[in-house]
């Protein structure tokens, strides 16, 4: 009895044990610590995500800037024309011979499309300008300031000659100002530079214009050198390259005053005056800037071949014009007085051959001198 009481008791301290060793292992040591070392891990997670995010984008932002700051500068430099044509317009002769290599070889520039007309009548170049027609123009320069004067949206950007006249005569009979006296001379321009700077020299060696001296006027130059040689006009103020073309056929012809000189003495100044005056429209200025700077520099470029290759400017200018022949126009270029001065570099002899043509008569340039506005800003 006493012994199977004995087993009894051995058997549930048994099972006493195996239950409590099932109890503990739902909260082992091992497990609890597994369950501490989840909670870090998650929360370094937590703390380097965003960082990895910032670490993520910063390059992506930095490349994107670095790509702008590479593409802003072709944004800045295209310009977009459509199917603009852009007009330039000048008078036939010398300010010619100084676009022809513009003329034969730019039909475009800077990606634009050009137009380029010769006029043989000067009288036209005027309502080219108040019209707006011409996007670029070189002009007689007093026309120039006349008409910026009216209100043409114009800026004056450079000259390209800095003159090209001379007084011619069929025989000896003239050799001085005064034997000028009951004479008529036949010239082009009537109130345009060839004709203001003859008065103003008539005037400046004690003649009167239209009283002591006769003017006959011709629509353009190319019309002077056949009335010259034909007998009709005895006496003419003649631009180059007509004054070459009429020595190679009439020799014996009497070159009685450079302009040029005459006007040095007259005004007792070291520089010629700047006949031409390069235009630009306003609008064009302001809107195609890298377009005017190629036009401005592909003219610089053009005005330099003429003078140092003659030979290929007279085979493009015989190719341009009906009455000119290469020999001719590579001859008359070294007395074509062409270079080209930006607005800044001729400013001082325009204002003063504009400051003589007013005191000679202010509707010479159209009332008033110019302001600043006048002056195209690089």
């Amino acid at each position: 009895m006493k012994t199977k009481f004995l087993k009894m008791m051995s058997l549930g301290l048994v099972l006493m044990v195996l239950m409590t060793a099932c109890g503990t292992s739902k909260t082992t040591p091992t497990d609890s610590a597994y369950a501490n070392q989840q909670t870090p891990a998650a929360e370094k997670k937590d703390e380097t995500k965003p960082e990895e995010k910032k670490d993520e984008t910063k390059p992506v932002e930095e490349q994107k800037d670095t790509k702008t700051d590479e593409t802003k500068p072709a944004e800045n430099t295209a310009e977009n024309y459509g199917d603009r044509t852009f007009q330039v317009v000048m008078p036939a002769g010398v300010p010619t011979i100084g676009l022809a290599k513009m003329i034969k070889e730019s039909p475009e520039v800077n990606g634009a499309k050009m137009a380029y007309d010769s006029v043989v009548a000067t009288d036209t170049l005027a309502p080219k300008l108040i019209s707006g027609e011409a996007d670029f123009a070189v002009v007689p320069s007093n026309l120039a300031i006349k008409v910026y004067n009216k209100g043409a949206a114009y800026q004056y950007a450079g000259s390209t000659v800095w003159g090209v006249l001379y007084l011619a005569a069929a025989d000896d009979s003239v050799k001085d100002w005064a034997d000028l006296k009951g004479k008529t001379i036949t010239l082009i321009g009537r109130g345009l530079t060839p004709d203001l700077t003859l008065r103003y020299l008539l005037t400046k060696n004690g003649l009167t214009p239209d009283t002591d001296v006769t003017f006959e006027y011709v629509a353009g130059a190319t019309e002077l050198a056949p009335l010259f040689l034909s007998g009709k006009a005895g006496i003419a103020l003649l631009p180059e390259p007509m004054l070459t073309q009429v020595l190679t056929k009439k020799p014996e012809t009497k070159v009685v005053f450079d302009i040029q000189a005459e006007w040095k003495k007259a005004t007792g100044s070291e520089d010629s005056y700047p006949q031409t005056a390069v235009l630009v429209k306003k609008e064009v200025a302001e809107n195609y800037p890298e377009l005017v700077k190629e036009f401005l520099a592909k003219l610089a470029e053009s005005i330099e071949f003429a003078n140092t290759d003659p030979q290929a400017v007279g085979a493009y200018m015989e190719e341009l014009s009906d009455n000119l022949k290469a020999p001719v126009v590579a001859k008359a270029i070294p007395n074509c007085n062409l270079m080209y001065k930006d607005a800044a570099e001729a400013k001082v002899a325009l204002e003063k051959y504009y400051t003589e043509l007013m005191n000679f008569g202010a509707e010479n340039i159209g009332g008033k001198m110019p302001d600043e506005a006048f002056y195209y800003q690089k």
